[in-house]
Parts: C-alpha cells; sequence; structure tokens
C-alpha cells in the first residue's frame, strides 16, 4: 500500500497527469474554437442551416491543411514529418491538438537570446589555433571532416597539447574520476544528466563537500526530468547548504512547463581547466555495475588534460550561465599553460536543441566520417535508431 502510494505520489505520476493536462487543454481550445465559430454562424445566418455544416467542415479541413503545410516546411526529419501528417490526417482536429501541444521542443526567446550572448563571451577565447596547412599536414584527408565541424560550430577549435585517455567501463573510469577530483585546487564543475543516490555519487558528493570546504569553488548542474526519481525534487538546495552552487537543467514545472523533450544529456567535469572528462558514464550505481537492475554496464569515458580541456571548460559555462541568467567573464576560468605535449589533435563539439546549434550536428558529423573512411568505421551504440539520412 505505501509503494503505491508513493509511486501514486511520485513525480513521474505528476509529469504523467501534466502531460494528459496539456492535451485536454490543447484539444478543448482546437473544439471550443470549432464550436464557437458553429454558435456565430447560427446567429448569422439563421435562414441558412443546409450551409452552416458545410462551412464548418471547410474551415476544419482549411486547419487541417494548413498544419499539414506547417508540418511539410519544418527544419525535422522526414520520418517525424511523416508520422505527424499520418496523425492529423487519421484523427483531423485531433490529431492538430496532439500535434499542437507535443510537437514543440523550442527554447524559450529568453534562452535564446541569452544562449547568443554567451556563444559571443565563448567565442572571444576559441579562436582557431592552427592553420588549414597544419591540418591538411597532421590529418591528411580527415582535415576536411575538421573544418566542417568547426563551421557549422565555430567553437568546435582543434587543440594540440592533449594527453588523451580512453576508458572502456565505468569502473575504470571512477577510479580516474575521483583521483583527479581529490588533485582540485580551483574549482571543480560538474554537468550530468543524472545522478542518483548511492556509492558512486555518495563518493563524489563527500569529495565534493571537503573540497568545498577547503575553498575550492563545486559546481553541480543537473537534469532536472533525468535526475528525477533518483533524488529529491528540491535536492539543489540541499546542496546549495553543503557550499555547492547547483542549478536543475529545464526545471519541471506543472503544466506550465511544456518542453520536457529539452534535456541536458551531457556528461562532463571539469577540473581546474586542466583536466576534463566526457563520455556516457552518468553519476549513477550501475554504472559501475554496484548494482546491476539492467545486467552487466558497459559504458565508456574519456579523459583530456591539456588544451583541449578548455572546450569543455566553455561547453560547462554556457549552459550554467544559461541557467543561472548571469553572464560572466570566462577569463577567469583560463588555466595556466599545463605544459601537456601530447600526440595527435582533438576536436571537442558540443550539440543542442536546433534553435540554438543549428542542424544536427552530431549526425551531420558522422554522415561526413561515412562518406570520408575508406576501410572501416566501427560504432558502437545503446540507441540503434537510424534515420533516413544515416542509412
Amino acid at each position: 500500500m505505501k509503494r503505491r502510494l508513493r509511486i501514486l505520489l511520485s513525480r513521474f505520476t505528476l509529469v504523467a497527469l501534466t502531460i494528459i493536462a496539456l492535451f485536454l487543454a490543447g484539444f478543448l481550445v482546437v473544439a471550443g474554437a470549432f464550436y464557437l465559430l458553429k454558435l456565430i454562424l447560427e446567429a448569422v445566418f439563421v435562414s441558412g442551416a443546409e450551409w452552416i455544416d458545410l462551412i464548418f467542415r471547410a474551415v476544419g479541413w482549411i486547419v487541417v491543411v494548413a498544419t499539414a503545410i506547417h508540418i511539410i516546411n519544418r527544419n525535422m526529419m522526414p520520418e517525424a514529418k511523416v508520422l505527424w501528417l499520418l496523425c492529423i490526417v487519421a484523427f483531423n482536429a485531433f490529431g492538430v491538438a496532439i500535434y499542437a501541444v507535443f510537437s514543440y521542443n523550442r527554447p524559450s526567446r529568453r534562452q535564446r537570446k541569452k544562449f547568443l550572448a554567451l556563444k559571443e563571451e565563448a567565442h572571444k577565447f576559441t579562436r582557431p589555433t592552427l592553420s588549414k596547412e597544419e591540418l591538411v599536414s597532421g590529418m591528411g584527408r580527415w582535415a576536411a571532416v575538421s573544418r566542417a565541424l568547426y563551421t557549422k560550430n565555430e567553437h568546435a577549435v582543434v587543440y594540440r597539447g592533449t594527453d588523451t585517455k580512453y576508458y572502456p567501463t565505468g569502473e575504470d573510469f571512477f577510479r580516474h574520476f575521483l583521483f583527479d577530483l581529490q588533485r582540485a585546487k580551483k574549482y571543480i564543475f560538474l554537468e550530468y544528466f543524472i545522478i542518483e543516490y548511492g556509492v558512486m555519487w555518495g563518493t563524489v558528493l563527500d569529495i565534493l563537500k571537503a573540497k568545498a570546504a577547503e575553498g575550492v569553488e563545486v559546481r553541480v548542474l543537473y537534469d532536472d526530468i533525468g535526475s528525477m526519481g533518483y533524488v529529491r525534487a528540491g535536492y539543489y538546495k540541499y546542496l546549495r547548504k553543503q557550499g555547492i552552487k547547483c542549478y536543475k537543467f529545464n526545471p519541471f514545472v506543472p503544466v506550465v512547463s511544456n518542453f520536457h523533450n529539452n534535456r541536458d544529456h551531457r556528461k562532463i567535469a571539469v577540473i581546474d581547466g586542466q583536466v576534463a572528462y566526457t563520455g556516457g558514464i552518468n553519476l549513477a550505481d550501475e554504472y559501475i555495475n554496484v548494482k546491476q537492475p539492467y545486467g552487466n554496464w558497459k559504458d565508456t569515458a574519456v579523459r583530456l588534460e591539456g588544451e583541449g580541456a578548455k572546450s569543455l571548460l566553455f561547453m560547462f559555462l554556457r549552459f550554467w550561465d544559461l541557467c543561472s541568467g548571469k553572464t560572466e567573464d570566462f577569463s577567469r576560468f583560463l588555466p595556466e599553460e599545463s605544459g601537456v605535449r601530447g600526440e595527435g589533435f582533438v576536436q571537442p563539439y558540443s550539440d543542442g536543441p536546433i534553435p540554438l546549434y543549428g542542424r544536427h550536428l552530431g549526425e551531420d558529423l558522422y554522415i561526413n566520417i561515412l562518406s570520408v573512411a575508406e576501410k572501416y568505421v566501427w560504432i558502437m551504440t545503446p540507441y540503434l535508431i537510424l534515420d533516413y539520412r544515416m542509412r
């Protein structure tokens, strides 16, 4: 009984009820508009009742056709367009209501304006470090892929002087991650889709508390819906009381929130601007196989030390300032010269909602890689959902 009550009162239930409420609200608006139109027609054309139904149906089809034209002209994947067109053809006004409520994932105008300002701030520190000739001599035919990535995302700078380390498992990553956290002298910045009570996050949190007490600046940014059910709704307040600066990305607000799928799926850790981690590993126990709700968990991470770590620093700062509403001087977080030499080049990049980032940057990059490859391309992914372009 207690378990059922917890589920009934959980935030998941609240999200589900909100989505249902939004759909009903959308349907009522569409149905109410049609009903009001019918009342007006009946009041104006009292003696022409046979025309009212015809006009009413015509207006309905005009709305459906206009919605279909809007879908066709939207910048979205062809498969998505086909599904939405089938929806409105099958359900007419119902389909229009569903489309109106659930098809949009746009950040607010304020967020877009703020993000553009933050891009300009970061751009001061993300100028190309290598000439075209250096790229071609160092990367050969892959230089074209690198230049195309930078053209689409001017913050995707190519860096030298970076040591890289690949971790094939969460357990391997975790050992090195804790060691680097304990060495932090100036700041620790963490941005994760999921944080969850348990051994992994508990161990990290103990270090964060200790570092904050030492005067190290600690910031945590986590996704609200991604972490829903894993930490309580007001968890960010608890972290702030521990001396840790914290925000939730795109907080869920019942009824008011409509853009539930606009999520921060990134996993970024930056330590003193010298070391940075990214990959697929969240701060939850299944990623290090302390618990195994889905069997043995396989995920990966990458560690950057040196110049390339600055790119992930700027990625974090842009999203942090987007959530805080402030615009900081990024220069105060720049690390001193690390002296790391490293081999080869690294080019970190970030993707995100189309209104903020343009096209599907990640997909474009993969297609460019597939186009240039001559011998093989190896892909490992938990989510094999191929669209038309990728196929």
